[in-house]
């Protein structure tokens, strides 16, 4: 009983279960095998697990590891009977009687090749919008649902005068303009409990102490339901900000040399 709840363990798997003998010939060749190497169990019954092996290297790897350590875990490169290959996870390990004497070794794989190619997509995707976002002119951040900093773009960094290292120990009170704080605070809350907003005008302070004026807009990342931050991306209007004081002040000059300066919010 025994004896046939493992035949049927094995016959039943979806990975591929391949045992050899001493020499390496093959003994048990599942039905997950013969689906996807293309071999009958018959044809390959004998043969060298070799045959089953991108090239000689890829296969001398397995044994170099398997002499070494007794066991192999890890990726390795496999050709169907038709020539295709695929990558596989394989985790080997040899096989004793209860004796202590090695009977060979059994090999348990799964393809693996299309989870390769997803993870470089998306690989290659994230390093796209990496270095979109590292590039771009205007300041990106991301600050999660306490206000603590998670993020944040060359172009904020440059801005604002701080380093990627110091990012994590910045919160929204050490960059938003002591005068702009509660309102900026309470548009951000709005934001987290749902609301739709326009974009915001505001001022930032720089490390140094300077004041940016910043406009731009944020979104709310969900997880699960529940927002968990901010991601907002501002342009730097201080240079707009400072010609349009000027003609403010030019104008107030010309209408009797009353000084007025008036700094533009929304």
């Amino acid at each position: 009983q025994s004896r046939r709840f493992a035949r049927s363990l094995v016959d039943s798997s979806l990975d591929t279960n391949i045992a050899v003998d001493q020499q390496g010939r093959i003994t048990e060749f599942n039905p997950a095998a013969v689906i996807k190497f293309g071999y009958e169990a018959d044809e390959v019954m004998g043969q060298r697990t070799a045959m089953l092996y991108a090239d000689d290297d890829e296969f001398a790897r397995v044994q170099r590891e398997m002499n070494m350590h007794g066991a192999f875990a890890g990726e390795v490169v496999n050709v169907t009977r038709d020539g295709r290959t695929f990558t596989s996870f394989l985790a080997s390990s040899r096989l004793y009687d209860e004796d202590g004497k090695l009977l060979g070794s059994m090999g348990v794989s799964r393809d693996i090749t299309q989870s390769k190619r997803d993870q470089e997509a998306l690989r290659a995707s994230e390093e796209r919008y990496r270095d979109l976002f590292e590039n771009a002119t205007d300041l990106i951040q991301s600050v999660d649902a306490e206000g603590v900093f998670q993020y944040a773009n060359d172009t904020w960094c440059a801005t604002l005068g701080y380093t990627k290292e110091e990012l994590p120990a910045l919160r929204l009170e050490d960059v938003v303009h002591p005068d702009e704080l509660e309102r900026y605070t309470t548009w951000r809350g709005r934001l987290l409990a749902g609301e739709s907003l326009g974009p915001i005008t505001t001022r930032f302070k720089a490390k140094d102490g300077h004041t940016v004026h910043v406009q731009g807009n944020s979104t709310v990342r969900i997880v699960d339901g529940l927002p968990v931050a901010t991601r907002s991306i501002f342009r730097d209007i201080s240079g707009e900000q400072a010609a349009r004081e000027e003609v403010q002040e030019h104008e107030a000059k010309q209408r009797g040399g009353h000084r007025e300066v008036v700094l533009f919010h929304e």
